[in-house]
């Protein structure tokens, strides 16, 4: 038992001295969500912050566009730009409504009980649809498709439609409302979306309602 938990402490030892080598080579200091690090977010000229990750941007947008090239449909790029773009310009036409940006809390129970319910009811079900249909740079869908179960599906056969959709809005909104301290009014509630395995979700901004 001994010589069991010294080998742990000398594996948790290394891994600290890993971490502390890899902290030193990587300079975060300066590191922001526009930093071009991680990923392409407002410029295709990645910087090696985090590692050589130009190389895994460019594999991924080749497999983009064979992929739509197959189908016949627009090039990835055409999107790519427009993604690119919309990360450049659209939040410096946002108004801040809080200091941070973000609150995070636990939903009601009342909207997490009904929400739980819709998916443990629906989950098995064959009218999931696949998100995307088309090759888009926001998702490596042609490799791994994400599916989505509509709360608005009246033909589901446990819950969903019009009525359900207006029940989850009406319990969220104050939730909202307090937050952004503002009068809010619904523009879209869309349902639950599965990622698999492998996916990858590229940084974007939505469009506005």
């Amino acid at each position: 038992t001994n010589m069991r938990t010294e080998t742990v402490l000398w594996r948790m030892l290394a891994l600290w001295f890993a971490y502390l080598l890899i902290a030193e080579a990587v300079d975060t200091s300066s590191y922001a969500f526009d930093s071009d690090a991680s990923w392409a977010i407002i410029s295709t000229n990645l910087s090696n912050q985090l590692g050589d990750k130009k190389s895994m941007y460019q594999t991924f947008m080749e497999d983009c566009n064979m992929a739509s090239k197959r189908k016949g449909e627009e090039p990835c790029d055409d999107s790519e730009n427009h993604r690119i773009y919309m990360n450049a310009h659209q939040p410096r036409s946002m108004k801040n409504y809080t200091k941070s940006g973000f609150h995070k809390q636990k939903a009601p129970e009342v909207l997490f009980a009904l929400l739980k319910k819709f998916w443990e009811n629906n989950r098995h079900t064959k009218k999931k649809q696949v998100e995307w249909s088309y090759s888009t740079p926001l998702h490596n869908n042609w490799q791994v498709p994400t599916e989505m179960i509509h709360v608005g599906d009246v033909d589901l056969s446990m819950g969903g439609g019009a009525s359900f959709v207006s029940n989850i809005s009406n319990l969220l909104r104050p939730v909202l409302e307090e937050w952004s301290n503002a009068t809010l009014t619904s523009s879209g509630v869309y349902g639950i979306r599965t990622y698999y395995n492998q996916s990858i979700l590229i940084p974007h901004v939505d469009r506005l309602p």
